[in-house]
């Protein structure tokens, strides 16, 4: 049996809720988790003793049951037909011209008042071509709309000026999506549940980087949310905002009184987005997870492992759907905005982490549905270009991916590498040649980029037209020139570790310029300014909430 696990929580209460083999481990000094670091061999074993004896789903029931990060590494089809999967209904039934009736992997949100819907499949090849030639002659509803109001020149206005978002973030999802609504203009006030007004910064370097990371952009609050007057606050903020984010586990936000039944009646047009590891309804609800997990669980990391490793591992470095989910809601916030300015009416999106990065493997999940077949990882090997794959190059663990599709690709390579007779060499005349002898031309293809650093392999291929990257170290990113260009890296003040550069939004708007804020703001750093200007209380009303820890 194969399992992604976690059991790094950083309380101790957590890792003492374990099973009994691990409670042998009564060092108090372990319930931090970077002390446990140095013993995660042991730890692995240990626990691989007692996974061995179970089957999958009870192992997942289990853990989960402690409030422990666990999940199966699925496959595709473990994964629909998941009771999850299927309560929450992600697979839906469309219509396709060729195929008929089939079933088709769908989106990672649910909206209360604009529920989405797929309406026929992908068409065929000029299906609806007299249609569009006929029919489709005049504007969109919605440009017709827009087209006789005036435009605005003002290319400092940023397209979500004027909205004010309430968030309560934890993890990276809720930081990571309230810093991107910032970045392009909204007013996001961070409610910082966990910490009463003006506490002190944990000042680990973890927080150090948290901040620099996700909360650019912001102004940040410290509430105390089980106080009755921390509580009055938050609906006080709610109810002058237009949104409210939020990415806790599923019970947490219903056991302040704010899920939103109970927000409609602080606002009744608030737009409220709940980004949960596996959403807001099913059988799963109250599971917990961090991103890597949710990788396994939506069958990501089954297709991503290397498949000539015997027992490959079930993490990377970057957990994918901590940065996905983000994207699609802001996505989702916008299209709820989209449908209050047309209505006036708000509504709940609820978001499930898990099938943010299920929605990126919809061949794979199709493969399956249609054809009934389980997808297989492939590692760096492909059917439609050879050579395709990572190559080791000049330097201590350097490389760079190539990938070669075309013929006329590949008859450039062979004069680039000085090699010109193997592009009439039997084994690599054409395509299906040379994917049936792919290790063959892998070991050619490195015996000449080992000759060259990863960036010469890259500019000399690319001069060519020739797909090719460097796999960049951090230190690679920082002094990339392309991305410096773009303005993706930028500097920040922190005030514990002064200037510092760190990455910059993705998404940039032609005709609108980026939030240009600078300062990274600590929490509770806006305590005044929020509740002084927005809320008008006074200094003396701030000082008197902070003595009584509000």
């Amino acid at each position: 049996m194969r399992v992604s696990s976690a059991i790094s929580r950083t309380t101790g209460s957590v890792w003492s809720s374990g099973w009994e083999i691990l409670r042998r481990l009564t060092d108090p000094k372990l319930e931090n988790v970077q002390n446990r670091f140095p013993l995660r061999p042991v730890l692995d074993r240990m626990i691989e003793a007692r996974t061995m004896n179970y089957d999958t789903k009870s192992f997942f029931e289990e853990f989960q049951s402690k409030r422990l990060a666990a999940a199966p590494i699925n496959s595709p089809s473990a994964f629909l037909n998941d009771e999850q999967t299927r309560h929450r209904e992600f697979v839906v039934d469309v219509n396709q011209a060729y195929l008929g009736r089939h079933r088709f992997p769908g989106d990672p949100y649910k909206f209360s008042e604009s529920p989405w819907r797929v309406e026929r499949g992908a068409p065929l090849l000029g299906e609806h071509q007299r249609e569009i030639a006929g029919e489709f002659t005049h504007p969109s509803q919605w440009l017709a709309q827009v087209v006789g109001r005036p435009l605005s020149r003002a290319t400092s206005v940023l397209p979500f000026d004027g909205v004010r978002v309430v968030s309560f973030p934890t993890g990276i999802v809720g930081p990571a999506l309230g810093s991107l609504l910032a970045e392009h203009g909204a007013e996001v006030i961070s409610v910082e549940a966990g910490r009463t007004m003006r506490s002190p910064q944990r000042g680990q370097r973890f927080q150090i980087a948290s901040d620099l990371e996700s909360h650019r952009g912001k102004k940040r609050v410290a509430i105390n949310m089980k106080h009755p007057e921390g509580l009055a606050l938050a609906k006080r903020l709610i109810a002058l905002s237009d949104v409210v984010a939020e990415n806790f586990s599923a019970r947490v936000m219903a056991s302040w009184g704010l899920d939103y039944p109970r927000m409609k009646e602080v606002r009744e047009d608030i737009i409220m987005a709940s980004l949960q590891a596996f959403g807001q309804t099913g059988p799963r609800r109250d599971f917990v997870s961090f991103g890597p997990i949710l990788m396994a669980f939506s069958g990501m990391t089954y297709l991503w492992r290397d498949p000539e490793i015997e027992r490959p591992g079930a993490a990377c470095q970057t957990a994918f759907p901590d940065y996905v989910a983000p994207s699609y809601g802001a996505l989702a916030i916008l299209a709820a905005l989209h449908y209050r300015a047309r209505t006036d009416k708000g509504q709940y999106i609820d978001i499930s982490q898990a099938e943010t990065p299920a929605s990126m493997l919809g061949p794979a999940y199709l493969e399956w549905l249609i054809n009934g077949r389980e997808p297989q990882p492939q590692g760096n090997f492909s059917p439609f270009a050879a050579p395709h794959g990572c190559y080791q190059c000049k330097g201590d663990d350097r490389w760079c991916v190539i990938s070669v599709e075309t013929q006329e690709e590949w008859i450039r390579l062979c004069e680039v590498v000085g090699r010109p007779e193997l592009a009439s060499d039997p084994r690599f005349a054409d395509l299906s040649s040379r994917v049936e002898n792919h290790k063959e031309l892998d070991a050619l293809v490195e015996s000449w980029t080992t000759q060259h650093t990863p960036h010469q392999v890259m500019l000399i291929l690319q001069r060519e037209g020739i797909a090719a990257g460097v796999v960049q170290t951090a230190e690679d990113l920082y002094r990339d020139p392309h991305l410096r260009e773009r303005g993706f890296a930028r500097d920040v003040y922190h005030k514990q570790v002064g200037w510092v550069t760190r990455v910059g939004p993705s998404v940039r708007l032609n005709e609108a310029r980026l939030s240009r804020e600078e300062i990274v703001h600590t929490a509770g750093e806006d305590n005044e300014a929020v509740f002084g200007q927005l809320l008008g209380l006074s200094t003396e009303q701030i000082k008197a909430l902070t003595e009584r820890e509000v």
